[in-house]
């Protein structure tokens, strides 16, 4: 028990700071060191998301971490971002009398800089890891086990004059010079030592194996390791001694072959998952989306269905983490955008709702693949009641219009409809949307369409016969209609003779004729 302790102890160094919380520093440096162009506006954007993303992680991670534990991480992760900053800040006004030569180098090197979309993926995924290393850490710390702390070497962006610039500096060359010190000065053309900051902040294990080789070969440059790559090293030990990882990284072919199948198995958990969720076993389903997750952490749709599942259950903030997780790993999910909207809507945010629900309506419209036409029907619903609500009243009736010709052209829809709600409920339904959209004609000034709404819904809407009948009577004495809207309210006698409204109305009428 006590080699135990004693391993575990040497391991929880490697992923704890000095204030016995995670230690951010080294993904934060990867992620802006792999930003291509490092402004103070970009630095912020990546801050951001980083604190969005690890904050979700956190909440989301089971077993259930507490306020005060989520709190030290997150200023854990603030005293990283603060860190950074302030590096990076000083690393900009040492470089400034060098700029003008960097810029004319800047069309030379475009070309081997990492997408924009590359980084909006490995900040989310490089704290992925960390969060499970945090958990982790608390798994430990419950058995009151002593934490050891590594020195963390600051970035420190080595002075480059002019002269012995090169006069197209590559984008390697410049990673160089940044993580060089002025004592430990390498020529420009050599290899970042233990891996680049782009695969640090992406995948720990990748990075610690990926110049293996390299350092191998040049024993002389052993010590020259960055301090975070040598605490991961030493955590990676301790978890093998324990058996919770392989004792030896795989090859390249292995490795792809190891994330095919944990692709494939993803996606077949997340199936199953769906039928769970249409069965309403919604516990089962969650479990095996977070597996399915764990698989594959950058499948957008475990994430939607996660969302939706939660959702169901009532846990709103947690779902709309996964949503905001799916949105950014697919931004043109359509059925993501439309589920987050609704989730907005629950939490009474109306705005966001509107336009989540916006978008999504704009992609399905453009692409009918991207959201089932039964989802884009209950889009256009929520978004005509809002619209109502703000008074906007055109596009309520364009959302209900698109409501009304999806049901008579698409009979995937009709059929849809018909199955959620037997023959006359769908009647029914689609006799409420005729309703609603005379109700915003009027609004709209345009009473001879709403007669005409109200007309169809008279067809199809059995169970609310009288109360259209009187809508549609008042609507035709108001426009002067007098026997059309006789017959109205003579009709709603037929069905109920005692109905007082009707009986008044009718007697104001006659009396009208009377007179002339």
């Amino acid at each position: 028990m006590a080699e135990r302790a004693s391993v575990l102890s040497a391991a929880t160094s490697a992923a704890r700071g000095a204030t016995g919380t995670t230690d951010y520093y080294p993904i934060v440096v990867g992620a802006i060191a792999g930003l291509s162009q490092s402004s103070t506006k970009a630095r912020r954007q990546v801050y951001e998301r980083a604190t969005r993303v690890l904050l979700g992680k956190l909440r989301a991670s089971r077993p259930k971490l507490s306020r005060k534990q989520i709190r030290l991480e997150q200023r854990a992760l603030e005293a990283a971002i603060q860190r950074v900053e302030a590096e990076a800040k000083a690393a900009q006004a040492r470089a400034r009398p060098v700029a003008a030569h960097y810029a004319d180098a800047k069309g030379a090197s475009a070309d081997r800089r990492p997408p924009g979309r590359l980084i909006r993926i490995l900040v989310p995924a490089g704290l992925a890891i960390i969060a499970a290393g945090a958990l982790t850490t608390y798994w430990l710390a419950s058995n009151r086990l002593g934490s050891l702390s590594h020195p963390r070497a600051p970035l420190v962006t080595a002075d480059v004059s002019a002269a012995n610039a090169p006069e197209a500096p590559s984008n390697d060359a410049a990673a160089v010079a940044r993580s060089e010190t002025p004592g430990n000065t390498r020529p420009s053309t050599a290899r970042p030592l233990g891996c680049d900051p782009l695969l640090a902040a992406t995948d720990l294990a990748a990075c610690a194996s990926a110049d293996r080789a390299h350092i191998e070969a040049n024993p002389d440059h052993r010590s020259a390791l960055p301090p975070w790559l040598s605490a991961y090293r030493a955590f990676n030990a301790a978890q093998r001694a324990l058996g919770f990882g392989q004792a030896s990284a795989p090859t390249d072919a292995a490795a792809a072959g190891a994330g095919a199948v944990a692709a494939s198995n993803a996606r077949s958990l997340t199936e199953g998952a769906k039928q769970g969720i249409k069965s309403g076993n919604l516990d089962r389903a969650v479990r095996d989306l977070t597996a399915a997750i764990r698989a594959d952490p950058l499948y957008a749709e475990a994430y939607v269905a996660r969302g939706q599942a939660l959702f169901q259950l009532g846990e709103t903030e947690r779902a709309i983490v996964d949503l905001d997780e799916a949105v950014r790993l697919d931004p043109r999910n359509a059925v993501a955008i439309r589920a987050r909207g609704m989730a907005q809507l629950y939490r009474g945010d109306e705005d966001a709702a509107l336009a989540d629900l916006s978008k999504a309506i704009q992609l399905a419209e453009a692409d009918p693949a991207r959201m089932p036409p039964l989802d884009l029907f209950y889009a256009h619903r929520n978004r005509a009641a809002l619209s109502d609500k703000k008074q906007q009243y055109d596009r309520e009736i364009y959302d209900l219009t698109a409501m009304i010709d999806a049901y008579w052209r698409d009979p995937v829809l009709a059929e849809a409809l018909r199955t959620n709600y037997r023959e006359a409920g769908a009647a029914s339904l689609i006799g409420s949307i005729y309703r609603l959209r005379a109700h915003a004609q009027i609004h709209r000034g345009f009473p001879d369409a709403a007669v005409t709404d109200l007309s169809f819904a008279l067809q199809l809407d059995q169970q609310h016969t009288v109360a259209l009948l009187l809508e549609r009577g008042h609507l035709q004495e108001t426009l002067g209609r007098r026997e059309p809207a006789i017959l109205d309210f003579q009709r709603v006698l037929e069905f109920n003779p005692a109905h007082e409204e009707a009986k008044t109305a009718l007697a104001r009428l006659k009396a009208q004729a009377s007179v002339n």
